[in-house]
């Protein structure tokens, strides 16, 4: 992507809606890209994912490509600009625990209009599918791995990008061949300079109060925080540790996760994830990796001098 004179180089790259509006889109397609159009691998409320060739690699590519409702909700301009914020931040990516993204491209569905797209390295399977498949014996230190390199990667987006993910569930956490987890992408993204740019999350996976607030307050509330954070990658390993999720009904009710459903939880598992899935963000973590660390300490008491 070109950088835009009127964003300093030393200014940090925060989902800001005043001045992301004004970056100028130059996708550059790689020679030798092939997308494979008909069988998509994924669509969500703002995005479809699909199966593509890049000098005979495998690779994903994403495209934008909101609903109806989405845009009704939130408008084109918001959304166009956070794809484009997310594929800005992975295009200059060095984190291990981020996919590796390769190129920006558009997409011409129509004889007069392209979507934009970012194609992105291929990962092989969820974290949780994997896990899923392991002995339970083998579950717990995956399961810390897993924690402690999606932790580094939020902690990285924090500190480096100045921006809080807060579409984590485990559609976004994937296992690459060689063992390391990765964030697949972003989400929706917040700033943690102005707080604009909430516009998805994960109910099931969300806090509390990333569910009860109105997203007109988006802009001005701080819901979006590393305690948020730590909720949800808590919720993830919780369920990649077999506890129990409430079906959609009981979660519509008021049902909450309970780590007392985790299988052989020891005690002190379940206290750390009560901690980590409290309802006030206040109780909480501070932020992910130091759930990571809690959690680390009872999943592989080993390495723990």
């Amino acid at each position: 992507m070109d950088s835009n004179p009127e964003i300093s180089q030393d200014r940090p790259a925060a989902v800001v809606r005043a001045l992301s509006s004004k970056k100028e889109w130059a996708p550059q397609t790689p020679s030798g890209l092939t997308i494979d159009l008909n069988s998509p691998l994924g669509a969500g409320d703002f995005a479809i994912t699909y199966q593509g060739k890049l000098k005979g690699k495998k690779v994903v590519v994403k495209m934008l490509f909101p609903r109806g409702n989405t845009v009704l909700a939130y408008g084109d301009n918001l959304i166009a600009d956070q794809f484009k914020i997310e594929a800005e931040i992975l295009m200059k990516n060095t984190h291990p625990n981020l996919a590796l993204a390769y190129a920006t491209t558009e997409i011409p569905l129509t004889s007069t209009k392209k979507f934009p797209a970012l194609v992105r390295e291929f990962l092989p399977v969820t974290a949780t599918e994997h896990i899923a498949t392991l002995p339970s014996s083998d579950r717990l230190p995956q399961v810390a791995a897993m924690v402690t390199q999606i932790a580094s990667a939020l902690d990285y987006l924090r500190e480096t990008e100045q921006v809080i993910n807060t579409d984590i569930s485990p559609a976004q956490i994937w296992r690459r061949d060689d063992g390391s987890y990765a964030l697949s992408d972003l989400g929706m993204t917040v700033s943690t300079v102005t707080q604009h740019g909430l516009v998805g999350t994960n109910e099931v996976y969300s806090p509390p109060e990333l569910n009860t607030f109105t997203w007109t307050q988006a802009g001005q509330i701080e819901v979006a925080n590393p305690q948020a954070q730590v909720y949800s990658l808590a919720a993830v390993a919780y369920q990649a540790l077999g506890g129990r999720l409430p079906d959609y009904n009981d979660f519509q009710n008021g049902a909450s996760l309970d780590p007392n459903s985790i299988p052989n939880a020891p005690s002190e598992l379940v206290t750390i994830f009560q901690k980590a899935l409290a309802k006030e963000s206040k109780d909480r973590y501070q932020n992910p990796t130091q759930f990571a660390q809690r959690l680390k300490s009872v999943l592989e008491p080993e390495t723990i001098g």
